[in-house]
């Protein structure tokens, strides 16, 4: 009898026992909720511009150049609060500072809201319609506005000091990330036509002003260590310059320009690293591509609408995922990894 149970067993396929289901888990995009960030339909149309969720403890925070600025509560989506900017909304991504809100609109005014009830706090007049993130450094205010403009204002939005670079032209860009660097009581920021200033921060004095292109615009972020300030100068080179004279230390050839690269750069928006896996979002591609960190390999697509507004934010806390579409709907989800019998 037991021969015949082991002869049994011996011409059994183990391909036929199906344990992969059991064994390999299964990549599950858990949708939590899904909220229309424009109440006025009638101005619905893109809100794409690197327009990126801001997600503090309970609220998740978005800004846009169509009404203003929402935030919704983390776990809900209900909406908390809205302050509204009629037709106009905001210009650049939001900065987040000790629980209070700094943002340019696109009515000229710089703002500052409370973050949990989003009341003003104050608002400044600079006339220009697009200013850049700011930064806060030893409770001073730092911001580039589109008129080349750097200003310096206290917390309670009182002005300390402007420094105006000669314009040669009105077209200057300013994307969400170009804000000033400010380290050991110099102010490091770009201007038009590839020029980069190092100013002092007691009185605006220039320490040094480097010009590294005529015709290309640096619209990358600085970075700063102890020993280079790198540039990145669009379709260039990448600059490190001496910190302290600004004289050009070394100089790479940038990515950028193989205009390939370009292309395939500006086709999607830096991805996020989350548990095991690497997320893109696609600015005119409506589907979060889903890929193993360790191989590369594809193993989901979630589809959502026309494409992202920005960058993809994470929340350590809940372990989830917040993202804005291009057609202003905002979006949590969460990756599950369950087994067939599980999810079945």
């Amino acid at each position: 009898m037991l021969f015949f149970i082991l002869m049994g067993f011996s011409s059994w396929k183990w391909s036929e026992l199906s344990l992969k289901n059991l064994e390999t888990p299964e990549l599950l995009v858990q949708t939590h909720w899904v909220v229309d960030t424009v109440q006025n339909k009638g101005l619905r149309k893109s809100v794409s511009d690197y327009n990126s969720p801001l997600v503090t403890a309970e609220r998740v925070i978005v800004g846009n150049f169509i009404d203003g600025v929402k935030a919704y509560d983390k776990k809900r989506g209900t909406l908390v609060w809205n302050f509204s900017i009629p037709s106009a909304g905001i210009s650049k991504p939001l900065f987040l500072y000790k629980g209070i809100l700094y943002f340019g609109g696109r009515d000229g005014f710089f703002y500052s809201l409370d973050e949990k009830t989003g009341s003003l706090k104050w608002k400044y007049y600079t006339g220009s319609e697009l200013a850049g993130q700011a930064v806060v450094e030893k409770d001073r205010l730092y911001f580039l506005t589109q008129d080349q403009k750097l200003y310096v204002l206290d917390l309670e939005g009182n002005l300390i000091w402007i420094h105006s670079h000669t314009a040669q032209s009105s077209h200057f860009n300013i994307r969400g990330n170009m804000r000033p660097v400010v380290k050991e009581g110099l102010i490091y920021s770009a201007f038009q036509k590839g020029v980069v200033k190092a100013l002092k921060v007691k009185d605006a004095e220039i320490a040094w002003s480097s010009q590294l292109s005529s015709n290309s615009a640096i619209v990358s972020p600085l970075k700063l260590s102890q020993k280079c300030l790198l540039v990145p100068v669009f379709e260039s080179y990448n600059y490190c310059l001496n910190p302290k004279s600004g004289k050009i230390i070394s100089k790479s050839e940038s990515q950028r320009q193989n205009k390939l690269a370009q292309k395939i750069q500006a086709a999607f928006y830096p991805s996020v690293s989350f548990k095991n896996y690497l997320i893109y979002g696609f600015p005119s591609y409506g589907k979060l591509q889903i890929l193993k960190k360790k191989t590369g390999e594809l193993v989901k697509e979630y589809p959502f609408g026309k494409g992202l507004a920005g960058p993809i934010s994470i929340d350590s806390t809940n372990q989830s995922l917040y993202f804005l579409s291009v057609s202003s709907y905002l979006h949590k989800i969460s990756l599950v990894e369950s087994s067939f019998s599980q999810s079945n």
